[in-house]
């Protein structure tokens, strides 16, 4: 009899203690995500077929979405992200040629959105172009890198 209740004793112990184990080992915490780096870049104007550049520099690696938002669908402008190497515009015959990836010539919409992997320090140049249009056209550009 000894020897039975000294084995549901022993039994009753090691069943607590992985009760115990699993109910701590089985609590999963998902960490937080850091939130995004967001920035906004103004530019003042960009006249009817004039270019201007802004320089954009990543704080953290990640995703960028970067959007252009101006004021009129009756100016047209045209977003485009080089690496800064570019000096005279992506569609410059300069030495070396500047590359783009990316960018968007979609006409008729105020806001435009460019999408692309950075690292940290990485400084991009955004360009502008206004490619119809009678006025200088103001505009906003939006950052979040997650």
């Amino acid at each position: 009899m000894r020897r039975f209740s000294r084995a549901i004793a022993v039994r009753t112990t090691l069943t607590v203690l992985f009760a115990t184990s699993a109910a701590t080992c089985s609590t999963v915490t998902t960490p937080t995500p850091a939130a995004p780096f967001t920035t906004t870049l103004n530019g003042t104007s960009v006249v009817n077929f004039g270019l201007t550049s802004q320089l954009l520099t990543s704080d953290r690696r990640g995703i960028a979405t970067v959007t252009l938002t101006y004021g009129t669908a009756a100016s047209e402008l045209d977003f485009f992200a080089t690496p800064t190497t570019c000096t005279a515009g992506p569609f410059s015959d300069s030495t070396p040629p500047c590359p783009f990836g990316n960018g968007f010539l979609q006409s008729n919409a105020t806001t435009k959105v460019l999408t692309f992997g950075v690292t940290q320090g990485q400084v991009v140049k955004l360009w502008i172009q206004q490619v119809s249009g009678a006025a200088a056209q103001a505009f906003s550009i939006a950052v979040s890198i997650q």
